[in-house]
């Protein structure tokens, strides 16, 4: 090996090293970059600029507890029942269930929360949306109930028209504030349960005699309303040739 070939070959392996270096530095400032962070523009939807359904008032239902409480009777576990379906339906976060404490009636409230927390879990309320809220009853007070709350949501109509922004200078084309208030207020105005917005409507039992009979006409041979629609569709298009 002559002394040209090994000034060629210490070359090029110097040239690979800092090849190898700059990629080095490269890929490290790439992997220091915040990947949350970038340039685009924050958009606001219409749902956060002009907000529709909205927690409202507080549904309240207490039970008062004697101290020597027994079980719960029949009337109550049914208006518990229809107490905790309505906020399957309606509620707007967690469940609250508060109980005395410090009370003559402690104990009994306690085994009552039990109960309640066995048919919450029957009705179908899930576990992890209940919060237990042991409560002081102030000077003079009696009764001494467990209460359960719920926050349940509610239709608000937004106010429009108020634009304050220049529409003719915008370079950053965002919406402007007012932009899609119309199509929620008329939204607000049309519906009636606000929960139709949170999730689909459930289903609701069929008509059971319109069904029994359309079926019945079927195994009879006869015609039902579809087929007669079908028909008179077919007279109309023969009529006009």
């Amino acid at each position: 090996m002559t002394l040209k070939t090994m000034r060629t070959r210490t070359r090029q392996r110097s040239g690979l090293l800092a090849a190898c270096g700059l990629l080095s530095l490269a890929l490290a400032g790439c992997n220091a970059h915040d990947r949350g962070v970038t340039n685009a523009i924050p958009l606001t939807s219409v749902e956060d600029r002009h907000p529709i359904l909205q927690p409202g008032e507080m549904s309240v239902f207490d039970m008062p507890i004697d101290r020597l409480e027994g079980r719960m009777s029949t009337r109550e576990r049914t208006n518990l029942e229809v107490y905790l379906q309505g906020y399957r339906e309606n509620g707007a976060g967690p469940l609250f269930i508060a109980m005395p404490q410090g009370t003559p009636n402690e104990n009994a409230a306690v085994r009552r929360v039990g109960e309640v927390r066995k048919v919450a879990y029957q009705v179908g309320v899930p576990e992890d949306s209940i919060v237990f809220e042991p409560y002081t009853p102030y000077a003079g007070a009696h009764g001494f109930p467990v209460t359960l709350r719920y926050q349940v949501y509610k239709m608000v109509v937004p106010e429009c028209g108020a634009i304050t922004q220049d529409l003719a200078f915008n370079p950053g084309n965002r919406p402007y504030d007012n932009f899609g208030c119309a199509g929620q207020h008329n939204l607000a105005v049309m519906v009636a349960d606000p929960n139709d917005l949170r999730r689909p409507h459930k289903e609701e039992p069929r008509y059971a005699p319109e069904r029994n009979r359309v079926l019945e006409k079927y195994g009879k041979g006869e015609l039902t309303a579809s087929q007669n629609n079908q028909q008179a569709g077919g007279e109309i298009a023969d009529a006009g040739k």
